[in-house]
């Protein structure tokens, strides 16, 4: 499904991240699980000889709904995100529009809170992936939000990976499982520069940046960790590729992606030069649907 939303969201989104917040802080002893099952994400980012850059996602996740997003707020930079429908569970994983009810239709517009993946008009890229649990440390003087809603800060209001960082480091973010974060994200942008967020050991936030280089993540701790020590398959098998044959185009990084499909959702690739991109659903490589923001 193809939603298109106007108007500010601003009071919804604020609404609905201080409601998380309040419910992850009334237990901030949670203890770090172990790794999810079943999330088997593969996102990486490359530049072609020609200095096109794509940010590429496998999004590897039980069977839901799907929304892309065209979002158009006043004073916000236009993008199109994706979207599990799940994420909201007023809605069944079957998701069929014709049947929804007029209450049920009134919940569209929190859509804007949950970009999974996602690119903005002045190509600056994100993507979620699942990781090891970590619990969350530096709070001090930091606002709590949303993993996905810092997704969604960025889309709004950022034209490069120095100013996303910038923004990141004014939050520190969190998922359902309390003061504990599941995910971490990589970003992107037109200039070439690339870099990764999550939480180490010791629960603080770190980053690694990257300019006009492959970067990879998968499901496992990065930063800090050599590449020789990451037992990911996924994340091997990409780097590999990446090395034995640099990317020429959207093709090559579909073609990549199709070699590590898990059950996947979608696949997208995100030209972050054109603001382009490219969806793949239900690990049909072949039938790809094209979106752009110019």
């Amino acid at each position: 499904y193809v939603l298109t939303q106007f108007g500010a969201y601003d009071g919804k989104m604020e609404w609905l991240n201080n409601y998380l917040l309040s419910e992850v802080t009334k237990d901030s002893a949670v203890a770090p699980k172990k790794k999810t099952k079943g999330r088997m994400c593969s996102i990486f980012f490359a530049t072609n000889k020609s200095g096109i850059t794509y940010h590429c996602q496998n999004f590897d996740n039980p069977e839901s709904g799907i929304l892309v997003g065209l979002f158009s707020a006043p004073g916000k930079y236009k993008s199109i995100a994706l979207t599990r429908m799940t994420d909201i569970s007023y809605f069944p994983p079957t998701f069929d529009f014709s049947g929804l009810t007029e209450v049920q239709k009134s919940f569209l517009p929190f859509f804007a809170f949950y970009p999974v993946d996602g690119i903005n008009e002045q190509g600056l890229s994100v993507s979620i992936a699942g990781s090891y649990p970590h619990k969350i440390m530096d709070t001090k003087n930091r606002k709590g939000v949303y993993i996905t809603y810092l997704s969604r800060l960025m889309l709004d209001s950022c034209k490069t990976v120095e100013e996303a960082l910038a923004l990141a480091g004014r939050y520190y973010f969190f998922d359902h499982d309390g003061l504990v974060t599941t995910n971490h994200l990589l970003i992107a942008d037109k200039l070439g520069n690339s870099a990764i967020i999550e939480y180490n050991k010791e629960g603080k936030m770190q980053y690694q940046v990257t300019k006009s280089e492959n970067l990879v993540m998968t499901n496992d701790d990065i930063i800090g960790v050599d590449s020789s020590q990451v037992t990911c398959v996924r994340y091997k098998a990409i780097c590999k590729q990446l090395k034995d044959k640099p990317v020429e185009d959207y093709k090559d990084c579909m073609n990549i992606l199709r070699t590590v499909e898990n059950k996947t959702l979608w696949t997208v690739v995100m030209d972050n030069k054109t603001n382009t991109g490219y969806i793949a659903t239900h690990g049909k490589f072949d039938h790809y649907y094209k979106f752009s923001l110019k």
